[in-house]
């Protein structure tokens, strides 16, 4: 046996002082006489003496654990200072010893197994917190992303829209000056052409519905330009939205207001009036 280390079943004794945050704790700090081995002084203590080497002062340091069995000391970190040691060693055999040194050993194993572990736990605990936290985030960001994706689709489609309607307005008032200057050769078209059809002539009437041919491709075209001819049917009530009167004529066969002959047709672009269709109605004295 090594004399000159300290082993379970020897006997120590000497003044102890209990150091907490620099403070001394008087309760623990007296002049005491320990058979390590046997946890006299503070509970699983004698295992931070064993196997140091015989000194007349010593000095301890260590951490109780938060479950530690003095509820007040449990979760500090202290200082044991042992001065004037004097020891006394236990002679027994060497096998004994050697257990008795392994189960200290051991146990202090196990109490550091057992703080890792717990060291292990709260990591796992900060690092599950984290990637909660790194999840929200992700999802926070996506529903920002997205949210800003649909708002500028929003805004591309409102100006895209915008850009077509400025588009069309422009397109409409061009044409508009066109159509005006159009309608009046347009009728003169349309009257000729309905004057040969109604001839006796074969050549001519012949020519005519050639004509009347044309006539229906000019009416397609306008209608394609958002044009709409504005036909009075004869025998219809006076429309002063549509139609303007050229003239009155008496026939007190007919109400006020009913339309017996078209002068010229009228036109509209999209339900705005270019230029309105000339009529001759009945109006009674």
């Amino acid at each position: 046996m090594n004399s000159s280390k300290l082993n379970l079943g020897d006997t120590l004794s000497g003044n102890f002082t209990l150091f907490i945050d620099d403070k001394i704790v008087k309760e623990y700090t007296k002049q005491l006489e320990i058979k390590l081995g046997k946890e006299q002084y503070l509970p699983n203590f004698d295992q931070y003496l064993v196997n140091r080497k015989v000194k007349s002062n010593l000095e301890v340091k260590l951490s109780f654990p938060k479950n530690y069995e003095i509820e007040e000391l449990g979760g500090k970190k202290a200082k044991v200072v042992i001065e004037e040691i004097k020891v006394k060693h236990t002679t027994h055999d060497k096998h004994e010893e050697h257990n008795k040194n392994e189960h200290v050993h051991n146990t202090r194993i196990t109490e550091l197994e057992k703080e890792v572990a717990d060291l292990k736990a709260k990591l796992f605990e900060k690092d599950h917190k984290m990637l909660i936290q790194e999840y929200a985030f992700k999802e926070k960001l996506e529903s920002i992303q997205s949210k800003a994706k649909e708002k500028l689709e929003a805004e591309q489609a409102h100006m895209h829209q915008k850009l077509k309607n400025e588009k069309n307005e422009i397109k409409k008032y061009a044409l508009q000056s066109f159509f005006e200057d159009f309608i009046e050769p347009f009728n003169n078209l349309l009257a000729a052409t309905n004057a040969g059809i109604s001839s006796d002539n074969e050549v001519v009437k012949n020519y005519c519905y050639g004509f009347s041919i044309v006539v229906k491709q000019f009416t397609n075209l306008l209608e394609e330009n958002g044009a709409l001819i504005i036909q009075p049917e004869i025998g219809q009530e006076f429309n002063p939205e549509k139609e303007e009167v050229i003239d009155f004529v008496k026939d007190e066969t007919k109400a006020n207001n009913t339309i017996i002959r078209v002068v010229r047709l009228g036109l509209s672009i999209d339900s705005r009036l270019v230029k309105p269709a000339g009529v001759v109605v009945v109006k009674n004295d």
